[in-house]
């Protein structure tokens, strides 16, 4: 069970990150990766009724770093995903603010507003809780947020619209 009070998170305590597919006819060719925000704070305040707790979550766009790709990728490449994130998403800052949070010491569901380079679209989180642990997870479609995903030229190789964002941080005790 997750003690109630105040918690500031941050990178120090545990990961974001941005998993992404490709799509279009070569999508074979291309990977799957796994992308880190390297610069993200949370505010998680839980009351005793889970109901009362909040989350406030703020993300630096332009921290985004490969962490992991399906297949070998040189840094040349990397440097290129990270060129053409920085061009997709334009330094965007992504904020979530939770509307109403469900569940129990050990499962909650996470509802609320994110909003990303000025357009916002209700997301939901799932989240696993431990004593000294939460991660969890949701999907994020770039369109839903005004954002065009990143397409090679004629559309030979894109993103796909949704991505899945992970989360896992360490709570302090």
């Amino acid at each position: 069970m997750v003690n109630s009070g105040t918690y500031k998170l941050g990178p120090k305590d545990g990961h974001l990150v941005v998993k992404i597919d490709p799509d279009g006819i070569g999508k074979g060719m291309a990977h799957s990766l796994t992308l880190e925000i390297k610069d993200w704070s949370a505010d998680v305040n839980v009351a005793d009724d889970i109901s009362q707790s909040t989350v406030s979550v703020t993300a630096n766009l332009g921290s985004l770093d490969v962490i992991k790709s399906s297949g070998q990728m040189s840094d040349k490449d990397k440097a290129d995903i990270k060129k053409n994130t920085e061009k997709t998403l334009k330094g965007a800052t992504a904020t979530f603010k939770s509307k109403s949070i469900s569940g129990d010491d050990k499962r909650a569901k996470v509802s609320g507003d994110l909003s990303a380079g000025g357009s916002s679209t209700p997301a939901t989180m799932d989240l696993s809780l431990t004593d000294s642990k939460a991660s969890g997870s949701m999907s994020v479609s770039h369109s839903s947020l005004g954002i065009k995903p990143y397409s090679a030229p004629m559309g030979i190789i894109k993103v796909k619209d949704n991505v899945t964002v992970e989360f896992e941080a360490n709570l302090p005790s």
